[in-house]
């Protein structure tokens, strides 16, 4: 799309599509690489991130799901900032436990890809391959001794959800196994996602 910036109009626009985009959180694993540094907000994204925070006060699994290719993990991106500015946010941070994040990309088939561990004061720890859930579980203990809450957020579909106590959001397209696996849980919801498609 070509503006010409000389019209008074066009630098708003220009100016309003610069305040809708983000840089791309690039130390988030991801289901499927993201090149680019920035990514567009869709004006939807808010009230999806407190319509979620809404659900994880009732429910302790929240599966954001709709069709391949609309945007998904691109939401999960800005979920994940959000909340960690939120975590980050000086007058939240006196009124409650302090929280560390476990992100994970799986493969289609539930395999996990990468995980990341953001731990309450501020370091982290990335894993591919391996024994990876083992690494996972013993971030949550270590958490739990801590007192320190957890919250998963998944791109892509586990295989299982994860120990208790837990708050996950698993962003992914529909996977029947793991939409079962999570219908048995009385602690878990679905939202499917509705975006509208931006061509920038």
């Amino acid at each position: 799309m070509a503006i010409d910036v000389s019209y008074p109009e066009a630098m708003d626009i220009e100016a309003e599509e610069e305040e809708r985009t983000r840089v791309f959180p690039s130390e988030l694993p991801m289901q499927f690489s993201y090149a680019r540094p920035r990514y567009y907000v869709r004006r939807c994204y808010s009230e999806y991130y407190s319509l979620i925070l809404e659900m994880l006060a009732e429910y302790d699994i929240v599966t954001v799901t709709r069709t391949p290719g609309i945007g998904k993990s691109i939401f999960y991106a800005y979920f994940y900032q959000r909340y960690k500015e939120n975590e980050e946010n000086e007058e939240n941070k006196e009124n409650r436990r302090k929280t560390i994040i476990i992100a994970a990309s799986f493969r289609k088939d539930s395999g996990i890809k990468q995980a990341v561990v953001f731990q309450e004061d501020g370091t982290t720890q990335r894993w591919e391959g391996g024994d990876v859930n083992t690494i996972i579980c013993t971030a949550h203990k270590a958490a739990l001794v801590r007192k320190a809450e957890v919250m998963y957020l998944f791109d892509g579909p586990p295989i299982l959800p994860p120990i208790y106590p837990i708050r996950m959001v698993c962003f992914t397209s529909p996977n029947e196994r793991w939409l079962e696996e999570v219908r048995k849980e009385e602690q878990a919801c679905k939202l499917g996602v509705y975006f509208q498609l931006v061509i920038l």
